[in-house]
């Protein structure tokens, strides 16, 4: 689904024209929407499809590193040896992600040089690195990305083209909070709580099909769950 369809499917669903009554106001509240179902999908679910790499440069003798601005969460990082060599021309060696506690009792001398094993994140922007780095080395970063959300200018997102109906709900149950439909003394009390209940049914279904994207559901593999097979595959 792109935005023009999405934007006449939310029209339809809360009975909206682009002439009549409300329209104004759908419109200001229509990117707020999207906002708030896209970023409840990417919270419940890490989706396969934000997921991406980006390069970060150690310094020599500075044990701190930025964190690329493409990575929101991060899964793993990867040093990159010889020092000053990019990820693809040179040999990967994972770091261990430790606590910034950890490092600072294990490493507490900055002056301690090597090639860096563990990272710590200090928060969203920094990570510390041990030992540290003895050469200006490449680090590679692995995780997911904050996606550009549906709009005009973005007309298909992941959400929309894999888990449209999921957005849908999601859409909803702001949409019509929007319209006053949230409390015992609107038209319609039970309308929120309904698209709640549809979203949380969704919801189930689509985590099970990203651990099967990505290999983690039964036994580590690809498979849809069985009822009936319980023993792990050897």
């Amino acid at each position: 689904m792109n935005y023009t369809q999405y934007v006449a499917t939310m029209r339809n669903l809360l009975v909206i024209s682009d002439t009549g009554p409300g329209n104004d106001n759908f419109v200001q509240i229509l990117p707020t929407m999207i906002d708030y179902a896209e970023r409840r999908i990417n919270k419940d679910l890490d989706l396969l499809g934000y997921y991406t790499s980006a390069t970060g440069n150690a310094s020599n003798g500075v044990r701190s590193i930025t964190i690329p601005d493409a990575i929101d969460i991060l899964d793993s990082a990867w040093v990159v040896t010889p020092a000053g060599t990019a990820p693809d021309a040179g040999t990967r060696a994972p770091l261990q992600r430790v606590t910034v506690e950890y490092m600072n009792y294990v490493w507490p001398q900055v002056t301690q040089t090597g090639t860096p094993q563990w990272i710590a994140l200090l928060n969203t922007t920094t990570a510390y690195l041990a030992p540290t780095p003895n050469g200006a080395y490449r680090v590679e970063f692995v995780g997911l990305s904050e996606p550009a959300q549906l709009s005009a200018g973005t007309p298909e997102t992941y959400i929309s083209t894999n888990l449209t109906d999921l957005f849908i709900a999601a859409s909803m149950v702001f949409g019509t909070g929007f319209q006053r439909d949230f409390g015992s003394q609107s038209d319609n009390p039970q309308a929120s709580v309904s698209w709640e209940s549809q979203y949380q049914a969704l919801l189930s279904s689509a985590a099970i099909q990203e651990l099967r994207r990505k290999a983690q559901s039964v036994s580590w593999t690809s498979d849809q769950p069985s009822a009936l097979a319980k023993q792990s595959k050897t």
